[in-house]
């Protein structure tokens, strides 16, 4: 007994000196390879700019940041294999007010002008090391780009973050082009960030387990303005296409296009039980099919502004619970008093099928109405079998609540297609709405409050029972 015990305590020794110094040797093999990096890309901007390129090989490596005038080329089969430790991180922001940011990446940039990732190499964030369900502080990206003008990200593949795969912070005149995203291994993994003005992201590929494509405004004095989407394809397991989770400042000449929405390769919610619950009990949803919760999300709710957005010409596959949502609410007010507002927001050519019986809605509440939106030549087919009782039922107006699908108390809408309330202004044109089985007795359209509210051109299958397909209150 006593010689097991002590064979047993000396094997634990051995496995644990051998896993320090595995970890020790990592460490030491990141900052060198980190060191000699930067030691470069200070080089050529030391001497006005260049091109630095890595040729085919692992490189283990902390933060690295890009300086003016200089292109970092990741060769094809170029990996950077981000360090699994967040202390080894540099943060991208200086800490404010004596605080850290957490704002962690593998390849950085700060105030830098004229700066370009480019090649057909990988950045790879290792976020498997950390549990999927870590929201702990200094967790790092795999990009992030502060305050820089002049950025171009072109053919490189961003895989497994530890958070979010991309974010472009307050910067302008950006291009992002050609890349490819895999970033399934946390629930924070979203694809692309944008928080940044005169912005052009273009034949993108991205799988992303949080927000495909999400622009952002996280300073009250700081719009997200004059952004271009095009020719890319979406995967989420939240939102494909979302703006407005954080709308401190707001947004401005927004435009998506000509994207395709496909579901996940993966889903990693079913892996872990303690996120299947409540928060999750969408009805009509099975979670075995991996769908996102909203395809096209249009949201202001922190004292911001939104106006002059469109999507148009998307295609999406039965890949969401919800195909679309608009929301002007009250989680936030701005700093300085300022009246926000949502108007002029057009959604147009959009064909596609939903997994659930949360119906799209566009809707404000007392006092923030949503002005002038217009559906136009959209073809949906959603998920039927909503009850008469759900179009007397009472929806809570939760003005201060997280912009979601199921910010409802998570129950259906009083309609099938489009609910809407507290809205000025809303046009559905050349719409199309049909449901799947024959007991759906929900309207097709209902509108509560709401003024101005036309309907032209549309076919809307008739629901079952004493409603009208469109019905306004």
């Amino acid at each position: 007994m006593f010689n097991g015990r002590l064979e047993d305590s000396v094997t634990r020794f051995v496995v644990g000196v051998a896993c320090v110094w595995t970890m020790a040797l990592s460490a030491w093999g990141a900052y060198g390879v980190t060191d000699e990096i930067q030691g470069k890309i200070d080089r050529a901007a030391a001497s006005g700019g260049g091109v630095v390129s890595l040729d085919a090989g692992e490189y283990p490596v902390a933060t690295i940041f890009l300086k003016s005038n200089v292109t970092l080329e990741l060769k094809k089969g170029a990996v950077l294999l981000g360090s699994t430790n967040r202390a080894d991180y540099t943060s991208v922001v200086a800490p404010m007010n004596g605080k850290p940011t957490g704002q962690n990446a593998i390849v950085g940039a700060n105030a830098a002008t004229n700066i370009a990732l480019v090649g057909e190499g990988v950045i790879d964030g290792r976020g498997w090391a950390l549990h999927p369900m870590d929201r702990n502080p200094g967790r790092w990206k795999d990009v992030m780009f502060y305050r820089c003008r002049g950025v171009r990200v072109e053919g490189v593949t961003l895989r497994n973050p530890a958070t979010w795969t991309c974010h472009i912070k307050e910067c302008e005149d950006v291009v992002v082009r050609r890349m490819t995203i895999r970033a399934l291994q946390n629930m924070n993994n979203d694809g692309i960030d944008i928080d940044a003005k005169n912005v052009l992201i273009e034949n993108c590929d991205i799988d992303a387990d949080d927000d495909a494509i999400c622009p952002k405004s996280d300073n009250s004095n700081f719009i997200c303005e004059n952004v271009e989407v095009r020719n890319c394809r979406l995967a989420s397991n939240c939102n494909h296409i979302k703006l407005g989770t954080s709308s401190k400042g707001g947004f401005r000449n927004i435009w998506v296009h000509d994207c395709e929405l496909v579901s996940c390769a993966t889903n990693i919610i079913p892996q872990f039980k303690n996120n299947i619950g409540k928060s999750n009990d969408i009805p009509g949803w099975d979670k075995r099919d991996i769908a996102s919760r909203v395809a096209i999300a249009v949201e202001c709710v922190d004292g911001g502004i939104l106006e002059n957005v469109r999507v148009n010409d998307i295609k999406m596959t039965r890949c969401c619970q919800t195909p679309i949502l608009v929301r002007l609410g009250r989680r936030r007010e701005h700093p300085k008093g300022k009246a926000s507002h949502l108007k002029n927001v057009v959604i147009e050519n959009v064909t596609g099928e939903s997994a659930s019986l949360l119906a799209s809605s566009i809707t404000g509440v007392p006092g923030l109405r949503p002005q002038e939106v217009t559906i136009r030549n959209v073809k949906l087919k959603v998920m039927g079998g909503g009850p008469a009782s759900e179009v007397t039922r009472s929806v809570p107006e939760v003005e201060k609540a997280y912009p979601e699908n199921r910010m409802f108390r998570r129950q259906m809408l009083p309609a099938y297609g489009f609910y809407v309330r507290h809205a000025d202004g809303v046009r559905f044109e050349n719409v199309e709405l049909a449901y799947t089985g024959d007991t759906e007795a929900r309207p097709a359209i209902l509108a509560d409050d709401s003024a101005k509210v036309e309907v032209k051109n549309c076919r809307l299958q008739a629901p079952k029972g004493e409603y009208p397909a469109v019905l306004q209150r």
